[in-house]
C-alpha cells in the first residue's frame, strides 16, 4: 500500500512538472536567438569542430595503442599485426 502511494504522489508530481515546463525556464538559461536558417549551420560547425578535434587528439593517442618497430619491413608488419587482427574482427573481415 505504501508503495502505491509512493508511486502515485510521483505519478502526479511528475504530470504537475509537465504541465508548467512550458513556462519555467531553467536556471542560467536564455531563450535560444538563433533563426531556423541558422540552426542547422551552427550545428554543423559544432559536429565539424568535435570531429576535428577527436581527429587532432588521435595523433597523439596513437602512440599508447600502437607499438610500431620502424626498423625494418619485416618488424613492422610484426609489431602492427595484433592491431590489423582487431581491424579485422571489428570490421567481420
Amino acid at each position: 500500500m505504501r508503495v502505491m502511494l509512493t508511486f502515485v504522489v510521483i505519478a502526479l508530481a511528475s504530470v504537475a512538472s509537465l504541465a508548467f515546463a512550458d513556462e519555467l525556464p531553467l536556471l542560467k538559461t536564455g531563450a535560444l536567438e538563433w533563426s531556423e536558417k541558422e540552426l542547422p549551420d551552427r550545428l554543423m560547425d559544432g559536429a565539424h569542430k568535435f570531429v576535428e578535434r577527436k581527429i587532432a587528439e588521435s595523433v597523439t593517442s596513437r602512440a599508447k595503442l600502437w607499438a610500431r618497430d620502424f626498423s625494418s619491413k619485416e618488424a613492422y608488419s610484426k609489431s602492427v599485426e595484433s592491431n590489423r587482427n582487431q581491424l579485422r574482427t571489428i570490421i567481420g573481415a
